[in-house]
């Protein structure tokens, strides 16, 4: 096939799955950016859509870009253009339930497979798209990149770019500990079959609470018009089932990311108190060789890491959504990395 026709596979993929979808491609100064759109989809904004930034040819290097739990590839999308100024064909999927107008029946049914199999199928189409196929993502992203760098290694002959990657265990407390259901969740932290029925059971709890506020339609839409405004539990208890597939891969936590050989930029907020520092500090110092950068900052919000531009930048609004004010130094070490071990 062509190279049109697998950029056509990237659109049937979404129209299988949505009842309406229109596509739009973009001539940009460095790219031509290819848009799935849907009625489906929230508000209607590029932001929320599935897209493929790419040079009209198949490239040396192709990165898919995922993003994190109740945001969507708006996200990515300053890392995205980043990576296509330099080169890069880059594939920015939406996970299952994300970026929907109607997002609570769509997470109620989420299976965290329903993820691991969209992660498949766009790693499947990079390798189409470019000769190295490398993978990044922010926080659940991130979870997911590490999730198939372990599981299917071949699949992955480029690099691994991760930001504020969820990858411990303390990471589902900590997303819902300011939340009164937190306390409840917290218990999973010094348990190991956290995913036990009991605990499955408690977090079914908080979900049948939430029954009442999904009669509305809309629930979960909220100021930020690339994430969702509601914490959907679901989305947690799906995130733990991937990290504990990662944790089940290994023996031990000694044994633990040793056999990831290729190489790892990592960008992190030391005090990131929804993912925990201390899960990438593990992936750094368990890394068999020295092609693996480790960029930190300190003050910078979750979900900010990626964020050239602030979404909502009102530290007294619940959706708080501020640039990073590393992101143009985070940037530069970032793509000089890619260049040193991918091009």
């Amino acid at each position: 096939m062509d190279f049109s026709a697998y950029l056509q596979q990237f659109v049937s993929f979404y129209a299988e799955q949505w009842q309406d979808t229109a596509v739009k491609e973009i001539e940009e100064q460095d790219f031509t950016r290819v848009i799935v759109s849907s009625p489906t989809l929230l508000r209607d904004s590029a932001g929320n859509h599935p897209q493929i930034l790419h040079h009209g040819e198949m490239t040396d290097n192709v990165i898919v870009l995922l993003h994190g739990l109740t945001d969507s590839p708006y996200y990515m999308s300053a890392i995205a253009q980043d990576f296509a100024q330099i080169g890069f064909t880059v594939v920015l999927p939406l996970l299952p339930a994300h970026g929907l107008r109607r997002p609570g029946r769509a997470f109620h049914n989420l299976q965290h497979t329903q993820w691991i199999e969209t992660v498949d199928v766009m790693c499947k189409l990079a390798s189409q798209l470019g000769n190295k196929v490398s993978i990044g993502g922010l926080s659940t992203g991130g979870t997911l990149c590490v999730h198939k760098a372990v599981k299917a290694p071949e699949a992955i002959t480029g690099g691994l770019f991760l930001f504020s990657a969820a990858l411990d265990i303390g990471t589902v407390e900590q997303l819902v500990l300011q939340t009164e259901a937190g306390r409840m969740i917290a218990r999973l932290r010094d348990q190991q079959l956290w995913l036990a029925k009991t605990i499955k059971e408690q977090i079914q709890m908080i979900l049948d609470d939430q029954e009442e506020g999904r009669a509305n339609e809309y629930f979960g839409i909220g100021d930020n018009e690339y994430k969702y405004s509601v914490f959907f539990f679901e989305g947690a208890s799906q995130l733990a089932e991937v990290i504990q597939e990662i944790n089940q891969h290994y023996d031990s936590r000694e044994q633990q990311f040793s056999d990831l050989t290729l190489p790892i930029f990592v960008a992190h907020a030391q005090d990131d108190d929804s993912a925990l520092y201390r899960g990438v500090t593990r992936l750094v110092e368990h890394h068999p060789n020295d092609a693996i950068a480790l960029y930190t900052m300190t003050g910078v919000p979750h979900g900010s890491v990626v964020l050239k531009s602030p979404i909502i930048d009102d530290a007294e609004h619940s959706e708080y959504a501020p640039a990073n004010p590393c992101y143009a130094d985070m940037s530069e070490r970032m793509l000089a990395f890619a260049r040193e071990q991918l091009c």
